[in-house]
């Protein structure tokens, strides 16, 4: 009886040890600190072609893709926009999918209000997302608020971006308490943006993971992920029976491997999209 993929685990093997041994040499021969400048915009650019840091626009950034993904296997695909901010990612899902039935979720209450009146078709609930229902303090500019950069997570404003902060009390669901109460079924495209507290939503999606209700999840990471200490691997322990996870680049998708850390633990901006898993084959009887 053939093994299957037993060749290709010796292959990757083998490349490993040839990647390793020319890894030693080239830290022996160019581990000078006088090539560090050197060595760090080389380790940018790589970074950028590995999907980091592409923020500039939706093509860059890999956004474009996910959508193209959830919509392209339904004509009218129910679609959650979590952190919906003034609106500009409901407008390439609605430019592709005009007929898709979509639930904003923004608390800041002036970005909610931009957001009903640019799409009246929108379902638009001014309230945040997270783990359990209740009520929690959302931090933003004191000078300034109604801005991208509003978290539930506390230190973002001032430790981050090195701001003064206000705080403001705003209501809190799940996507759980949310689906149950409007006899949602399946959400097609899940979209999670809010500053670091993304893994608090998809825990308040368990329910709606485990009965395997959610096609597609697209959600950001980043260096608020070190305030609120959540890491990858979180995510792949919340979405391991259900999504497999891929780093968003401008032409494709990139696998993660669970234990990857190296790859996995960059905290700087990146999209990630969870798939599900395929169907299992049926078992052949002989």
């Amino acid at each position: 009886m053939q093994l299957p993929h037993a060749g290709r685990g010796h292959h990757v093997q083998t490349d490993l040890i040839v990647l390793d041994r020319l890894g030693n040499a080239y830290a022996l021969f160019f581990g000078w600190p006088a090539l560090v400048r050197v060595h760090r915009a080389v380790m940018y650019l790589c970074g950028r072609a590995l999907g980091l840091h592409n923020y500039v626009s939706p093509y860059i950034s890999g956004e474009s893709r996910s959508i193209e993904l959830a919509t392209s296997s339904s004509a009218a695909p129910l679609v959650f926009d979590i952190g919906a901010n003034e609106g500009d990612w409901l407008a390439e899902v609605l430019s592709r999918s005009p007929a898709a039935k979509v639930h904003a979720f923004e608390p800041q209450e002036t970005l909610a209000q931009r957001v009903a009146a640019r799409f009246p078709s929108v379902a638009v609930n001014m309230m945040a997302m997270g783990e359990v229902r209740g009520e929690l303090a959302l931090c933003d500019y004191a000078d300034h608020p109604g801005s991208q950069h509003a978290s539930l997570i506390k230190g973002v404003i001032d430790g981050i971006h090195q701001g003064a902060t206000r705080y403001v009390k705003v209501p809190v669901g799940t996507v759980d308490d949310y689906c149950a109460e409007r006899g949602i079924e399946r959400i097609n495209l899940l979209k999670i943006d809010v500053e670091g507290f993304e893994l608090k939503v998809l825990l308040g999606a368990s329910r709606m993971l485990s009965e395997k209700r959610i096609d597609v999840i697209q959600f950001e990471f980043n260096e608020m992920n070190v305030i609120g200490r959540s890491f990858m691997n979180d995510f792949f322990a919340c979405l391991a029976d259900t999504h497999r996870l891929y780093r968003l680049l401008p032409h494709g998708l990139m696998p993660l491997r669970q234990g990857g850390h190296w790859i996995n633990e960059q905290f700087t901006f990146q999209n990630v999209v969870a798939l599900p898993h395929p169907p299992a084959e049926p078992t052949r009887n002989h």
